[in-house]
């Protein structure tokens, strides 16, 4: 897939090329450990509206952004949420046509919708694929029914193995599913098993991903009463380095954190474009956005990038595309030192680590300034043929290092980033 992000990730061409996200809202329960922004369908809340208002609000809003922005080219779209597989596949229908109609959509484009792997939901994956879905990422989470339930999920291990078989006939090649380590009261035995299970089951990706516990959740609260108790530090990592390793005895590459794929064209084409710095509109209930403004006459520049969030709860949301076109609540135009230091933060998450190429889209200065500046050990950082990256070592402790970073960005290059666009 180099050659394809070399192709859209220019100077000349950032500003018309982009990806598309739509957040569903609704899920069916709320897992004990999300804090994300996501309702449960219930007909006499204020916050609840039919399938059909929802999606006709999201085509409008696509249709307004779509038109507003410089992007004419999409190179993916994703349907997250929430759940979106609760939704109808008329959804995908409706936002590719609007994408068909706007702009240029790719045959070839990728499409990922977000799948609960309950009995229901697997059924419903032929559908999908009929309204354009061909990629599929499936929240597992677990293979156990006993985490399975601390975690407040709605599908058991028998459902989740029956939808992965499933969605591998549907979309060969193309179904990744998640699995989440340091649960409450898993071993590091447990989640061995977990990933050998995952291996014999598994496509080409794997998404892996560590516990977090957020305030106010469920899970929060359970581990604070003392009624769950949580891995230890030194087995959180033992849990992920096995992982890695054990994954890349079996062919497959850590192209990312939390990601794993068997082939480069495993790689998920939408989430690399967002790690790389590339535009994205993000459509529906708290969505975010990092889009190129547009002015009179369709000039548009990168130093003129917008941050946007949606409005959280879909009558919000809902009032803000009827009243205006679009549910934005909150828009930021981005300085150079904030683009520079999202760069940073996604694009060291990758094995493709920040490239010079791009960076120069937010900066005048060289990359390798910022790895002199930073000082960190070459056994976590190193700055190789234009390419500043984090090592196998850098990775597993990438959170410890990016605040030095951050910080060598705000403290070097503000003074004359500041005016770099002028």
């Amino acid at each position: 897939m180099s050659n394809y992000f070399d192709k859209h990730f220019t100077s000349q061409s950032y500003s018309q090329s982009g990806s598309v996200y739509v957040h569903w809202p609704y899920c069916k329960r709320r897992c004990s450990y999300c804090n994300f922004v996501k309702f449960i369908p219930k007909n006499n809340a204020s916050w609840y509206f039919s399938d059909e208002i929802i999606e006709d609000a999201m085509v409008f809003e696509l249709q307004n952004v779509l038109k507003a922005s410089p992007i004419k080219n999409v190179i993916s779209v994703f349907f997250g949420g929430g759940t979106p597989s609760i939704g109808r596949p008329q959804l995908v229908e409706k936002i590719l046509k609007v994408i068909s109609q706007n702009c240029s959509l790719a045959s070839n484009a990728e499409v990922t919708l977000e799948a609960n792997p309950t009995l229901l939901e697997a059924r419903k994956l032929k559908s999908f694929r009929t309204a354009g879905v061909n990629r599929l990422s499936v929240g597992v989470q677990s293979f156990r029914d006993d985490l399975l339930k601390i975690l407040n999920r709605d599908h058991s291990s028998k459902e989740a193995i029956f939808c992965i078989e499933e969605s591998r006939k549907l979309y060969p090649n193309k179904v990744s599913f998640d699995l989440i380590f340091a649960l409450p009261h898993q071993t590091v035995d447990l989640w061995k098993e977990d990933i050998e299970y995952a291996l014999a089951l598994c496509d080409d990706h794997l998404s892996l991903y560590q516990l977090t516990v957020e305030n106010g959740t469920l899970l929060s609260k359970q581990v604070k009463e003392g009624l769950l108790r949580l891995p230890t530090k030194d087995e959180e990592v033992e849990m992920y380095e096995f992982a890695v390793e054990c994954l890349k005895k079996n062919g497959f590459h850590r192209y990312e954190v939390s990601n794993f794929a068997r082939t480069d064209n495993s790689e998920s084409v939408h989430n690399k474009a967002v790690w790389q710095g590339g535009q994205y509109i993000g459509i529906g209930p708290g969505a975010h956005s990092r889009i190129v403004k547009t002015f009179p006459n369709n000039i548009s520049r990168i130093e003129n990038r917008e941050a946007k969030i949606n409005v959280p709860d879909p009558k919000g949301w809902l009032n803000e595309v009827h009243g205006k076109g679009n549910g934005a609540r909150r828009i930021i135009l981005q300085t150079p030192i904030d683009m520079q230091m999202e760069y940073i933060a996604t694009s060291l998450r990758t094995k493709d680590g920040a490239q010079q190429a791009r960076w120069n889209l937010f900066s005048s200065s060289p990359l390798q300034d910022i790895y002199e500046a930073a000082n960190i050990e070459p056994e976590f950082i190193v700055f190789h043929d234009g390419c500043f990256k984090a090592t196998e070592k850098g990775i597993n402790v990438l959170d410890s290092l990016l605040p030095r970073l951050i910080n060598t960005i705000e403290e070097v290059y503000k003074p004359s980033e500041e005016v770099y666009f002028q």
